[in-house]
């Protein structure tokens, strides 16, 4: 939504499961971008990916474990278009693994809390 709002030459698609959709359309419609924003039903594990220019990955990295992460991130970066962009949201850990407490109580959470799932450093995400 903040990329729309910023930017009004574009057009958005929120690529979440179907039950998601009138969650989405309400906080959609709250920002009367109901215009430029859509949404498209699918699960990004199982399902391509829509072309985009812009890909945002919010909050879904943390959840997974290393080998999906990598399979996400190449299933995101061959969909952007040449020269487009791939925006992760996640609560990173800083670099040094020791100022960030509420990154690192996150990532404790996530490994207890899913099967594989962790948040990680702005370098492993780079990495």
């Amino acid at each position: 939504m903040q990329v729309a709002l910023a930017h009004p030459h574009l057009n958005g698609i929120g690529f979440d499961l179907a039950p998601v959709e009138p969650i989405f359309e309400a906080y959609v419609q709250s920002h009367l971008l109901g215009q430029r924003v859509r949404f498209s039903g699918g699960d990004f594990l199982n399902d391509s990916l829509p072309s985009a220019e812009v890909l945002v990955l919010g909050r879904v990295l943390h959840n997974c474990d290393l080998d999906t992460k990598k399979e996400l991130l190449a299933k995101a970066s061959a969909s952007l278009s040449r020269g487009g962009a791939l925006i992760v949201y996640d609560r990173l850990i800083d670099d040094a693994r020791r100022k960030n407490a509420p990154g690192l109580l996150s990532s404790l959470n996530m490994l207890v809390m899913t099967p594989g799932g962790f948040d990680y450093t702005g370098q492993d995400c780079i990495g």
